[in-house]
């Protein structure tokens, strides 16, 4: 029995089974891909104040999801994620390089002293993004959280959407409320990750640098504008 333990903890080590209703534990393919697309190196920082957790015992559970999750990552990123866990200590450089890369923490007392559960990262361009608390209510977007931090320092440089809609989802004045209107809420997270230039249903030519056409109840269109999306997709549009 010693034996086979000995054994099953070497040949096992990493493995995982997710029983969770929603595969919380699951890497999505996503993941994997923005994983494989990074050229460069990246530094994560996760700091989280695993003393003070310990006061805690709602967040304790999160806090080791996270540090999990992380570190798988850095398993299945060919050495290309380099992850550093930081319990910062009070008035420590910790804790300066904390608040210096975007990370927050909570005040405990009112001595000060304060709890850290959040993640920045750097890349080689010195570019950097910061989570600067995990909310514990917001559980089930962390996968998208943590990979959109990496897929930002991973590429810098936003590639450029035309989005074109007749449906009003870029917000602004509403004539019949008399009010402003909310972009949507797809449309404000596309802005986050990409160069979004809205085009108009007139719209006569789409620019070369377009990496993707985002087409939206395209109703009406105009012959010239329906000319410019066929060009765009003979030459290799997407």
């Amino acid at each position: 029995f010693v034996g086979l333990t000995i054994v099953f903890n070497d040949s096992l080590a990493g493995w995982q089974l997710d029983l969770t209703q929603n595969r919380l534990y699951t890497i999505s393919p996503g993941t994997d891909r923005i994983l494989k697309s990074i050229k460069e190196p990246i530094d994560l920082y996760f700091f989280y104040s695993a003393q003070a957790a310990e006061s805690f015992p709602q967040i304790q559970p999160y806090g080791q999801r996270v540090r999990d999750f992380l570190k798988e990552l850095q398993q299945r990123s060919d050495g290309m994620i380099r992850l550093h866990i930081i319990d910062p200590e009070p008035y420590s450089v910790e804790e300066d390089r904390a608040a210096e890369l975007g990370v927050t923490g909570t005040a405990l007392n009112e001595a000060g002293t304060k709890f850290y559960f959040g993640l920045a990262g750097t890349n080689s361009t010195n570019g950097q993004q910061a989570i600067p608390f995990f909310d514990p209510s917001k559980q089930r977007f962390l996968e998208y959280d943590v990979s959109r931090l990496i897929y930002q320092l991973a590429h810098p440089q936003k590639p450029v959407v035309a989005w074109l809609s007749t449906l009003p989802m870029t917000g602004g004045f509403d004539p019949r409320s008399g009010q402003m209107r909310q972009p949507w809420v797809v449309y404000r997270q596309a802005e986050q990750l990409f160069d979004v230039q809205t085009l108009q249903p007139n719209a006569t030519a789409i620019a070369p640098d377009v990496r993707v056409l985002v087409l939206v109840d395209p109703k009406n269109l105009s012959p010239a504008t329906q000319f410019a999306i066929d060009q765009y997709a003979l030459r290799g549009g997407h």
